[in-house]
Formats: structure tokens, sequence, C-alpha cells
């Protein structure tokens, strides 16, 4: 029910201006224990080693990935591995699909461009360390973007300016799009329509898709046309559906979701063992080619 909770936040045409103004704090204050909760988790155990495991097959292989998380997890997996890696590397200037700049462009004009990669992480309703200079307009294109995040930092060195100068200089929410059941902000900021773009481009180019731990919902109308467009009727793709699902009715529950969208996926298309044992059965370094 969150996409209802959420819809109903972003106000109904009978509201009246102080109910408005209300409904605003609570987003607020939402989006704020969203953020906390995801900082809170990443705190606590990771597979790193798994985690490594598939960043460094999604390089090897040039894959992107189209995600509707709002964590940096995989980011950070997927720089730790760049970093050490020949060209193409993954780096947040230019991994997300558009020139991201780093925050620290706040308080120092160091010159920059937007670096190259044949892997992107396109992450369709935006990401907690995606913030925007204080002051911006609400309409964000891309160059109001800009990556703010303690891991990158700490590996590219001290020499930085401190980070509380440049949260100073920062507006206080991430940029994310909450889950609600009409999402107008997608078409409402241009960097979005950048990300969805791409997406629509890889999806329709993909000779495999694989769906790690996406339970494909319903009222997620804007994603369903995305794969609908992209992905439905061509005998050429090949589609795996990842999910961690013991009891029978979950796995009919996934089962059906998918089949909804996609015709012909029998029984072999789907695996409930979950994302560290298909990466184990599925990615091996043995077969991935060097960098």
């Amino acid at each position: 029910m969150s996409w209802y909770f959420t819809t109903r936040l972003s106000g109904m045409p009978y509201d009246s201006f102080d109910a408005r103004n209300e409904l605003t704090l609570v987003d607020t204050a939402l989006r704020a224990s969203l953020v906390r909760k995801l900082k809170e988790a990443k705190g606590s155990a990771i597979d790193s080693a798994g985690l490594k495991l598939f960043a460094t097959h999604v390089l090897a292989n040039a894959a992107s990935i189209v995600t509707f998380n709002y964590d940096d997890v995989l980011d950070e997996a997927l720089r730790n591995v760049a970093e050490d890696t020949r060209d193409p590397a993954w780096h947040p200037d230019g991994g997300y699909g558009f020139y991201c700049r780093p925050s620290s462009v706040c308080v120092d004009d160091t010159p920059r461009q937007m670096n190259k990669t044949h892997s992107l992480v396109l992450k369709l309703h935006g990401s907690i360390n995606w913030r925007s200079r204080l002051g911006v307009a609400p309409i964000r294109g891309p160059e109001a973007i800009l990556h703010h995040e303690e891991w990158l930092r700490e590996r590219v060195g001290a020499q930085q300016p401190p980070l509380d100068r440049i949260e100073s200089h920062l507006e206080p929410d991430p940029f994310v799009v909450p889950p609600v059941l009409v999402k107008s902000e997608l078409a409402l900021h241009p960097v979005l329509r950048i990300v969805w773009k791409l997406a629509h481009e890889r999806l329709l180019a993909a000779r495999r898709v694989v769906f790690i731990g996406y339970s494909m919902p319903v009222t997620d109308l804007a994603s369903r046309i995305l794969f609908r467009e992209t992905l439905v009727n061509r005998s050429e793709l090949q589609i795996e559906v990842v999910s961690l699902a013991g009891d029978p009715v979950d796995k009919r529950r996934v089962e059906n979701a998918y089949r909804s969208l996609f015709d012909g996926l029998d029984d072999s298309h789907f695996h409930f063992g979950g994302a560290r044992a298909w990466i184990e059965n599925h990615v091996s370094m043995e077969n991935l080619r060097v960098l």
C-alpha cells in the first residue's frame, strides 16, 4: 500500500491550501526517514564478496543496470571494481547516463569532464546520493543533479573540501521519486527523461535481461509500459527472473506477475534461490573476460 500513501501525499485537486502545506511537511519527513533507513541498512551486514563478483561481471560484459532502487550500494561496488581496471571504468560522473558532477563543485571550480563507460546504472526513480544545489528550481535538469557520497570521497583522498562546507550548499533532500501510482515527476524532470530514454534504448538493444529481486508490481504502470514497449514479443530475447521465494504461494505470485506481461515463460526462466545463489551459479570468475 506504499503507493497509496505516497500518491495521497502528492496532493489531490480538492485539498485546501493548508492541507497541501501539511502534506508537504509529511512528505519531507517521510523522505528523510527513507534516507535514514537506507543508510542504516547499508551499515548492516552486506555481502561484499557477492557484490564484487556481480560488479566485476557487469563491467566485464559491458552490461547495464536498470534499477528502481534508491540506495547506492551497487554504485559503490562498481566504482571499487572499476578503480582497479582499465577502460571502460565506471564512475558517477558519467555512469548514470548524464554528466553528474561531484558535489564538491559547489565550493571547488576544478575543471572536469564526463567520463565514458559502456556500463550504465540507470536509476529510474533517482538516488539517495543525487543532490541538488541549494535554491535550484523544482524542475530538475541534468545540470542540477550532483553526486554526493562519503564512499567516493574516501577513495579519492583527503584533498577535497570538508564535507560540512559542501553540505551547506545542497538541498537537504536527495532527488528521489517516491512510489506513486501516477508518476508525473517522471515526465516533469528533464534529468529523468534522459535516464528513461537511455533505459528504453538499452532494453531494446538487449539480448538477455535478468530481473533480480523485482516483483513486477501491477501498480507500477510506468515500468510495465517501459517493459512492454521494449521486451515483449521478442523471440530472440532471453529473460530470467531471480527472486528469493521458498513458499509455493510466493513463487506463484512472482510467476503470475511476470507471465501477465511476458507470454511463454516456463519454470526454467525462474530462479527462486535469491541473488547470491544466482550469482554463484551463473557468474564465476573463470568465465569473466579480462577487462
